[in-house]
């Protein structure tokens, strides 16, 4: 059933950009940061790219590996074991009972909501430090506030 197959790679799909934006802001907020701590004791701020670099690349490690069936069932537990199972069963046609589970999986797959993966609370307090660290950056180098160390 090419239909379940596309609607389960979408939902993987999305839900990895989430998980990308999410480090990445994470990402930013430390390397804006570290790059305001650098800069002030007069330090270049190309080394700042460094710690957000591994952070970024540590993080997405260990998000990438996780199953996002699994993220999906958690939040709908309504789903139990159906979508994973049926999930792995994707590439089997011509089986009446795979494709019986896809047709049940796919109509409690279309009642998902994406938006319920997005944390708006946590991403809006993340933008503010973001917004917050810049205009700390441009204050600090507009008026020349450094320590001298």
């Amino acid at each position: 059933m090419k239909a379940f197959k596309y609607a389960i790679q979408d939902v993987k799909k999305y839900l990895t950009y989430f998980v990308l934006f999410e480090t990445l802001l994470t990402g930013l907020i430390i390397y804006l940061g570290v790059y305001f701590v650098l800069v002030s004791l007069a330090v270049k701020g190309v080394f700042a790219l460094l710690p957000a670099g591994v952070y970024i690349w540590y993080d997405l490690r260990l998000k990438m590996k996780e199953s996002r069936i699994k993220e999906v069932e958690a939040q709908y537990p309504e789903m139990d074991e159906r979508l994973l199972t049926a999930s792995e069963y994707s590439e089997d046609e011509g089986n009446p009972f795979v494709d019986e589970l896809h047709r049940e999986t796919l109509k409690e797959l279309k009642k998902v909501e994406l938006s319920t993966f997005i944390d708006l609370n946590a991403s809006s307090k993340k933008l503010v430090a973001i917004v917050v660290l810049c205009l700390l950056i441009i204050v600090f180098a507009r008026f020349g506030l450094y320590f001298d160390v």
